[in-house]
């Protein structure tokens, strides 16, 4: 009834579209927003007694996710390590990409030294 009122359609792709859509979408949205609510805040605008019901709606956008990754950091803190763990010598020459391994000549006889940056 309020999608008629409104002169939006009664469905879309994902099916019919009703008000409890729409609140799940804003509160998605107000939680991945770009001055986003803490789960706490979403909570309290939801009118929620208990988290876990808060948290179906704190989908977290991969934008989101992505950008929190690079601002804490992690990537830059690991890189050191991946370029340990990978073996540029085997992925050059195609080696790494014999998974799984069922010849002992897959692997690599040396560890190529990492370079320091």
């Amino acid at each position: 009834m309020l999608c008629r009122k409104a002169g939006v359609p009664v469905k879309d792709a994902r099916g019919r579209i009703t008000s409890h859509r729409a609140r799940a979408t804003i509160a998605t949205q107000l939680y991945n927003s770009k001055e986003p609510l803490t789960l706490f805040e979403l909570q309290e605008w939801l009118g929620h007694r208990r988290a876990d019901s808060t948290q179906q709606y704190a989908k977290i956008a991969p934008t989101r996710l992505a950008k929190a990754y690079e601002k804490a950091g992690y990537f830059q803190r690991n890189l050191r390590m991946v370029e340990v763990l990978v073996d540029r010598e085997a992925v050059v020459s195609g080696a790494a990409c014999a998974w799984p391994c069922k010849s002992p000549q897959v692997w690599p006889t040396k560890v190529p030294t990492p370079r320091l940056t």
